[in-house]
């Protein structure tokens, strides 16, 4: 017996009281964009930079993504929370280590929270809206390397790599694309945390970005707000999805055509 008539009718009732009743993920949300990315594109590897305590990768694996996630986090104590997340995924590998357009050591600073973990300053004001406490504020001495100086090793054994890049370096997402230009022709797409607003000194603004993705043939496909605040409407940041254009639109059905 089909459930769809069922679920039509609840559906229908929920909207009377104000509930949403839909398919997992939802329509149009970050989580559906990206399961159907990864899908049609026949992704095999996500190259997951600032992979934090490994949120986004763990997402990929409930959404039913099967192929190599390597995933780059240079705190260490963050690292070690990274690993204990793989658990035993022999497809999920980690590297303790951050990516930029150059190979060096620098400093980062480390947050309590961590989330907010940047080479840049974060400003007073992003802080006392987020609830960081600078005063946890430490300096940390990380390894950054150029992507296209270590990929090669990285993807041995996938035949043919089809690659999406995810990039959340709280203000670094630019040096390490810029990193990347030698492996460019590997990468179908990719996500950059872009800013609307300003949250750390020194950062890169959102049309910058866009320009410097869009001169490489990547053209955005889907903007994602990371969060908001509810009393000004204002999202100081979008998860913003890139595919990789060759100027030529093909595959269009009658129907998509103007």
């Amino acid at each position: 017996m089909s459930l769809e008539k069922p679920l039509r009718l609840l559906a229908r009732s929920a909207r009377k009281i104000g509930l949403s009743i839909s398919r997992f993920p939802p329509p149009y949300s970050h989580a559906k964009q990206i399961r159907e990315y990864l899908q049609q594109m026949r992704i095999n590897c996500v190259l997951d930079v600032g992979g934090y305590i490994g949120s986004f990768a763990h997402d990929l694996r409930e959404g039913g993504f099967a192929g190599k996630i390597i995933s780059f986090e240079p705190v260490p104590e963050t690292f070690e929370k990274l690993r204990a997340k793989m658990g035993a995924d022999p497809l999920w590998v980690g590297q303790p280590f951050g990516l930029s357009d150059s190979t060096g050591k620098v400093t980062i600073n480390s947050y309590g929270s961590a989330d907010f973990n940047s080479v840049l300053d974060l400003k007073e004001s992003s802080a006392e809206a987020y609830g960081v406490d600078v005063s946890q504020a430490r300096k940390v001495e990380i390894e950054l390397r150029r992507l296209d100086e270590v990929l090669t090793d990285l993807i041995a054994g996938i035949a043919e790599p089809r690659i999406f890049l995810k990039m959340d370096t709280q203000g670094h997402d630019l040096s390490v694309f810029a990193g990347a230009k030698g492996i460019l022709n590997h990468i179908l797409g990719l996500q950059s945390e872009l800013p609307a607003v300003p949250l750390y000194d020194e950062v890169t603004p959102m049309w910058k970005c866009l320009e410097a993705y869009s001169a490489e043939g990547y053209v955005p496909i889907g903007f994602h707000s990371v969060n908001s605040f509810g009393d000004t409407f204002i999202t100081p940041e979008f998860d913003v999805i890139f595919h990789r254009y060759d100027g030529q639109l093909t595959h269009l059905r009658p129907d998509q055509r103007e």
